[in-house]
């Protein structure tokens, strides 16, 4: 099959790929940096123990990009595909987040005069001023949700990328042995595990389980069963052993029925406390409408499940019989 070469396509994104991984390294320095700034007494910060979940998974994400970036920069396969895979759940994850948010702002707009301002001795900026910072926000994160992901897909999804990474790799890669879109769910279940144990060791992990929030010793019992869980169904779908199918789904509806029963019972405010929010950061969450509205949080949980099990189903294809483990 003829293919234009994209090795120098490859290296350019790779050396992008690393920058972002750059970037990831240094969104933890400006949390840091960000702990050190005092702050008026009437908006405390963030407890650490709240931001080390964000700033592992941030660190994870630069490892992993700068690895990902140096695999494009030498046209491997592995990298092509995982690549791939991380363009497209970039591509959701940004497109889920900007509805989110499409949500979230009008409401913002209208409660922006009943928000405290940080410092109580300097005058609150217009609202007006204050609902176009919004709108400029939401457009900038639009293109580092949508449009560069975007990018990212297009060009690794091209036939030339394949070939180009075969032709310089002829041997099949271990990402060869497990069809892309199961492999895929593999990756988010291990990318998954250190982010539920960090925030456990935390004490920021918190369930919904059917109408209270696991928290303390339960709550760690149950995020250790869960990343365990997670790891014996991503070892199963690899294997392409349907059993591993089975506990995906089963986890994904238990969570589904969970949250909704909770969520009908208890206020999310409650869910906050329970992850240890500092009262002054729960008191301008509770002037928000948006996490007033309990119909509108259960309607986006259930919008959001639609992809989730739709690509479950749809994966379901690829799996026959149980394997020998």
């Amino acid at each position: 099959m003829e293919y234009k070469d994209r090795s120098t396509g490859l290296i350019v994104f790779g050396i992008l790929t690393v920058g972002l991984g750059g970037l990831c390294a240094l969104l933890i320095l400006l949390i840091f940096a960000a702990q050190m700034i005092p702050t008026p007494a009437s908006s405390p910060k963030m407890p650490i123990t709240t931001l080390i979940p964000g700033m592992a998974m941030y660190a994870v994400l630069a490892v992993a990009l700068v690895w990902l970036g140096i695999g494009s920069a030498m046209a491997t396969r592995w990298s092509r595909a995982l690549m791939l895979i991380f363009s497209w759940s970039w591509l959701v994850a940004g497109v889920m987040g900007m509805t989110v948010a499409a949500i979230m702002v009008p409401m913002m707009i209208e409660n922006l005069s009943s928000l405290t301002p940080a410092n109580p001795d300097m005058p609150a900026p217009p609202q007006a001023a204050m609902a176009v910072g919004l709108i400029i926000g939401l457009g900038f994160d639009g293109f580092i949700l949508i449009v560069l992901p975007a990018v990212w897909t297009f060009f690794y999804n091209s036939r030339h990328v394949k070939a180009t990474c075969e032709a310089h790799h002829p041997q099949s890669s271990w990402t060869d042995a497990c069809p892309l879109p199961v492999l895929g769910v593999v990756c988010w279940l291990v990318f998954t595990v250190p982010m539920v144990l960090v925030g456990t060791l935390c004490g920021t992990g918190v369930l919904p389980f059917f109408g209270v929030f696991l928290a303390g010793v339960s709550g760690r019992i149950a995020f250790v069963v869960l990343g365990a869980l997670y790891l014996v169904s991503a070892w199963l779908l690899y294997r392409l052993d349907v059993r591993g199918w089975w506990i995906i789904v089963g986890i994904m509806v238990f969570f589904l029925v969970s949250t909704i029963l909770t969520f009908m019972q208890r206020d999310i405010l409650d869910m906050y406390r329970a992850m240890n929010f500092p009262p002054a950061q729960l008191d301008q969450l509770a002037k928000m409408d948006f996490f007033k509205n309990k119909p509108l949080l259960l309607g986006l949980a259930g919008v959001f499940a639609v992809p989730i099990f739709g690509y479950l189903l749809y994966i379901r294809r690829y799996f026959q019989r149980p394997n020998a483990v």
